[in-house]
């Protein structure tokens, strides 16, 4: 079969080097995963690399362009019936051909999803040769490139190419794809019709209320220029109804640390069409120039793509470099996997990417290991080169950034306390912030699905639908006293009544975190969590979703006074955190408790903790509870199975509450001894 450059071949030139090109994502990934593994048990270390706050969390999944590449790269139709991304994007997909053909009422549409590539291409110019029609993956093949289009409309002189996404925001990829399909098709068009493509969209998932199972689709002509998709278009944004625009402005409040208001509106067929006289930013209009201003440059680099030789993924030398995130396009696919690559890797070369990504970001950690490559092999020799680094100018540390809060506060021992053992540090603000723990304390953690498909009605796309709580109530007695909860793990399919999750479901698990019906009682309880953004938000949409005066007041009662344990680890300029320098800035929950197991297994024991990968079935991250429950949710499991996952995911929510309990005493036996 001939080889042709495809549109995931070309963008993913830009966050690749060069040997990398051609290799599909998920060959490198299952090859990462395996020397980590590897690595793992070579080093018999804990295997969770968890970081919040990444940028990553607040980015909606595309299960549609998961569904068309997986289908692409596979070339079969037999996909992974079992992945519930890929029954998502199939679903999206559908509805993307009654968005179009709604669109388009007048238009007869044709389908060549599945025809062979010669002859859908062959097809497909035989069709155009008629007006007001629809074909859904056509093909377009022009040299050594080819393309097919979600669907392609002539219709009244006109060429519209629209391009489906499965989320709610567009960003500066999504503007690739559509370059390169105007390119290749406008070869096309030209050589048999003498026209060219008029017009360009894109159909997404429309921010607004539907009812469970439902995913709203809408078609638009502009796409941000930015790397991610941080918003939804100002158009759309206008069209909300009061309850909707809520809930978007938390959203953005919550979740977009720096909302650009200038990159949601450009148009598509300006910015494709006139570049130089579409009404955009100089900063932006530079960027679109730069990589998609230029079509000799689109086809040099097509040639450069299919002229180069493919390599096994064993020969690939994954050496660090800011094509796989410094990049102004997309993030390479297998990022989170090279990271965990980096981390676990027993080179001291790699030694900078075991640091948090809050103290040394990606690109740094590539420009740090140019300088110091074979020249160190601890942390006390990287920490001290890099010191060198900065006083010579070669590479300054911003004062009072994180990685120079971690060093001082570690390194030069001008903390109130620093072990002996050179294993923590802090100073007397760590203390006094732990010291505001109330001796009634309720602790409690969440798990979610995030969805396009409503979990539930009148419910809007990825919104976080709450459908598990572990709690521990501690009524001020202590460790040896403490009252147990059973986990609850809601049906998603199902949910408590039999008919699917309702509000109902929600009110049952707020009232289950809270100790007693007497809200003023309640009011002396601390509120336990590891990382509050994530509760206190899913709290303030429960209580918007319920919309009843009595869950409203419960939530205020919970969110005012929560009490995050993750601060006591969160690197900051407040210097409330006890910093350990084995953690290296990471504060997840699955880091820090080995720190207990290590250096107070008798906290640990007595707590009751699991190791999260050892001694827990099936579920070992969030990541792992999320895809059980939105495996149910799409009955990819039957009764019998669910009960098993249930049983497991309840286990691992109520390890994450027990790990709470053990970092706390393990805190209050260091502040304790010092």
């Amino acid at each position: 079969m001939k080889r042709y450059v495809r549109k995931y071949d070309y963008i993913q030139s830009f966050n690749r080097p060069k040997d990398e090109w051609l290799v599909d994502s998920q060959t490198i990934t299952n090859f990462l995963k395996d020397k980590i593994l590897e690595e793992i048990t070579k080093q018999n270390v804990n295997s969770e690399v968890e970081e919040q706050n990444d940028e990553e969390e607040h980015f909606e999944c595309d299960s549609y362009e998961y569904y068309k590449q997986t289908k692409d790269e596979s070339n079969k139709q037999d996909l992974d019936n079992g992945d519930p991304k890929i029954i998502e994007g199939n679903k999206i997909d559908l509805l993307s051909r009654e968005c179009v053909k709604k669109t388009y009422p007048h238009c007869q549409s044709i389908d060549l999803d599945g025809v062979p590539r010669e002859v859908a291409a062959q097809k497909t110019i035989e069709l155009l040769k008629k007006d007001n029609v629809i074909i859904f993956q056509s093909c377009f093949i022009w040299n050594k490139a080819i393309t097919r289009p979600d669907a392609i409309i002539k219709t009244n002189n006109q060429w519209i190419i629209i391009e489906t996404k499965g989320t709610t925001g567009t960003r500066i990829s999504h503007f690739a794809d559509i370059y390169y399909q105007k390119n290749v098709v406008d070869k096309v068009l030209e050589k048999h019709f003498d026209a060219c493509l008029t017009d360009f969209k894109l159909c997404i998932v429309k921010y607004e209320l539907c009812k469970r199972n439902e995913i709203s689709l809408v078609i638009v002509d502009k796409c941000c220029v930015g790397k991610g998709a941080k918003s939804i278009d100002r158009k759309a944004i206008a069209e909300l109804n009061a309850t909707e625009k809520m809930h978007y402005i938390r959203y953005v409040k919550e979740n977009v640390t720096k909302p650009d208001k200038d990159n949601f509106d450009y148009s598509i067929n300006e910015m494709l069409l006139k570049p130089n006289d579409a009404s955009i930013s100089t900063k932006d209009k530079n960027k679109i120039l730069k990589y998609f201003g230029n079509e000799n440059e689109f086809w040099q680099r097509i040639d450069e793509i299919y002229d180069h030789k493919i390599k096994e993924v064993n020969e690939l030398s994954f050496k660090p470099t800011i094509e796989y995130k410094g990049n102004e396009i997309k993030d390479v696919d297998y990022w989170m996997t090279l990271r965990d690559y980096y981390y676990f890797s027993n080179n001291p070369d790699y030694l900078p990417f075991q640091f948090s990504g809050e103290l040394i970001k990606f690109v740094k950690a590539c420009e740090i290991c140019s300088y110091l490559k074979g020249k160190i092999n601890s942390i006390d020799e990287f920490v001290n080169a890099l010191e060198s680094l900065s006083r010579n100018g070669t590479m300054p540390i911003k004062p009072k950034s994180k990685l120079d809060i971690y060093i001082s506060t570690l390194f030069h021992q001008n903390s109130l306390v620093f072990n002996y053992q050179n294993i923590y540090a802090y100073k007397n603000e760590a203390k006094e912030l732990f010291n505001k723990l109330k001796s009634k304390k309720v602790y409690f953690d969440f798990e979610s699905l995030n969805l396009a498909t409503r979990v539930v009605d009148n419910f809007l796309p990825f919104r976080q639908t709450v459908n598990q709580v572990s709690i521990i109530f501690d009524h001020g007695q202590g460790l040896e006293h403490l009252e147990e909860v059973p986990y609850i793990v809601i049906d998603p399919l199902k949910g408590l009544k039999g008919n699917g999750m309702t509000k109902d479901d929600f009110k049952y698990i707020i009232d289950a975190i809270l100790p007693s019906k007497d809200l003023a009682e309640c009011e002396q309880y601390h509120y336990i969590v590891f990382n509050k953004s994530f509760e206190c938000t899913r709290l303030n949409e429960m209580a918007d979703y319920i919309n009843e005066p009595e869950y409203r007041q419960k939530v205020k009662i919970i969110n005012s006074n929560i009490y995050d344990i993750a601060e006591l680890f969160i690197i900051s300029d407040k210097n409330q955190a006890v910093i350990f320098k084995e953690l290296k800035g990471y504060y997840s929950i699955k880091k820090v408790l080995p720190l207990v197991s290590k250096y107070e297994p008798d906290i640990f024991t007595q707590t009751k903790c699991k190791d999260y990968k050892k001694d827990l079935k099936e579920i070992h991250n969030g990541v792992d509870a999320q895809t059980a429950s939105t495996k149910r949710f799409f009955n990819l499991l039957t009764d019998e199975e669910w009960q098993v996952v249930r049983q497991h995911l309840g286990e691992y929510c109520d390890n994450d509450v027990r790990a709470m309990i053990a970092i706390e005493y393990f805190l209050k036996r260091i502040f304790s001894n010092n």
